[in-house]
């Protein structure tokens, strides 16, 4: 579904904490959905995160109640806030970005946490004094570029704006004049995006090219 829209991006929840549980046992449980006999795809729309987060029960009248929520919903406040601050180019990722919990279904040894690092699941750790950060930015994809969120979701609103820049050209002659409108169009909506530090490179040379003309017409 995610690949034939090319616009989304799958948050993918681990199983429902199983107490009592080593640390070592949750890992595992994470490490099987993507490394296991049968894996999620290897996919540069799809993200998981771990563990569950126990939170304060908002639908409880019990002064303290709390419950284990999956950490889907929090992480994806954590995408939106790393939009409004810098844009999707930002790694909803490190200690600016914390989930307001009560704890942690477990607290992952740093062991954990380089095994799931390198089979992709991105955790959620406790950083004393600051909190419990998210502290991962990878897809299921394997390789570059996309191997990492931010890269994915750069791509999906490069491409997207694109296509709504150049609506207005969709039934104008396929001619020069055309093809240099819209390259105009495109390299000025890049040129605001390297002046936003929202692109890599210095100067637009080095950043980006944009080719509208017979070579692709």
């Amino acid at each position: 579904w995610a690949h034939g829209r090319q616009d989304t991006m799958i948050i993918v929840d681990g199983p429902a904490p199983n107490l009592p549980e080593t640390e070592a046992q949750v890992a595992a449980n994470y490490i099987n959905m993507t490394a296991g006999s049968s894996p999620l795809p290897t996919s540069p729309y799809l993200a998981v995160y771990a563990p569950w987060l126990l939170v304060v029960d908002p639908s409880s009248s019990i002064p303290g109640a709390s419950r284990y929520l999956p950490p889907g919903g929090a992480v994806l406040a954590m995408f939106q806030q790393a939009d409004t601050q810098d844009g999707t180019v930002q790694t909803p990722a490190g200690i600016d970005f914390t989930v307001k919990a009560v704890d942690l279904e477990c607290r992952f040894s740093n062991n954990s946490l380089d095994s799931l690092n390198v089979n992709y699941v991105n955790a959620i750790k406790y950083i004393p004094g600051i909190g419990f950060c998210v502290f991962g930015g990878r897809t299921l994809h394997p390789a570059y570029p996309d191997r990492y969120i931010s890269v994915r979701r750069m791509i999906i609103k490069l491409e997207h704006d694109f296509k709504w820049l150049t609506q207005y050209a969709l039934f104008q002659p396929n001619d020069a004049i055309l093809w240099k409108s819209i390259t105009v169009t495109i390299q000025n909506y890049l040129l605001q995006l390297l002046q936003g530090n929202q692109l890599g490179g210095d100067t637009p040379a080095g950043s980006y090219q944009v080719v509208c003309d017979d070579t692709v017409n």
